[in-house]
């Protein structure tokens, strides 16, 4: 599991109110890998996300702080085999607490705890996106990446310093960038609809285990 276990119920609730509203959509307008022939996995990242960490090594001192800069990757498709539309947790980005003076190691890095208002931004993000490529619907979502806290032209400002070397979406140089490539294997989808091919797609979120959680 590349979550903090408990964020799971908050996502599936969060997933389940946003995805109950979609209508229909022609299935092969989603990308196919070009090996398989199945669906091809597209990224989301969600970065700017409030959350709280908290560090065990500090005993009764308490080892707790809070971020604005969180970030989750979810990924979804379209499995033409199954008929359904997927969508997949695929990592929170953890971050560790400042190594101490005192201390000649860093502690180990920690997931995030998001609140049940943060699970729900990042399904509305998602929901957005996909609703915007491929359904056609006007949601308002513009594919930014990031909520209005202080990224500008791609550089981070000032106020917005943290410390890189604890932050694990920055030592892999995805802070605050979202996974957009193209990608050799991506077979593009059909453009617009065939009006003969529309279908309700149901969608589901899965766990570690590609257990399938079903909106209703």
């Amino acid at each position: 599991m590349s979550f903090h276990g408990d964020n799971w119920d908050g996502y599936l609730t969060a997933f389940r109110e946003h995805f109950q509203m979609f209508s229909s959509t022609d299935p092969d307008r989603f990308p196919t890998d070009a090996r398989t022939g199945e669906g091809y996995w597209l990224p989301c990242t969600v970065p700017n996300v409030s959350a709280q960490f908290s560090c065990h090594l500090h005993g009764e001192q308490g080892g707790e702080w809070s971020s604005s800069e969180g970030q989750v990757d979810l990924q979804f498709r379209y499995n033409f085999g199954e008929k359904r539309g997927e969508v997949q947790i695929v990592r929170e980005m953890r971050q560790r607490c400042p190594r101490l003076w005192l201390e000649m190691s860093r502690h180990p890095w920690q997931y995030p705890r998001l609140g049940q208002g943060e699970l729900w931004w990042v399904m509305r993000k998602l929901a957005s996106r996909i609703q915007w490529g491929f359904y056609g619907e006007d949601t308002g979502y513009k594919d930014t990446g990031y909520k209005d806290t202080g990224y500008k032209g791609g550089k981070r400002e000032e106020s917005l310093k943290h410390a890189v070397e604890d932050c694990e979406a920055c030592q892999l140089s995805r802070c605050p960038w979202v996974r957009n490539m193209p990608h050799s294997n991506k077979k593009r989808g059909r453009d617009g609809y065939d009006i003969f091919n529309l279908e309700r797609v149901e969608w589901v979120l899965l766990d570690e285990n590609d257990h399938a959680f079903y909106v209703t």
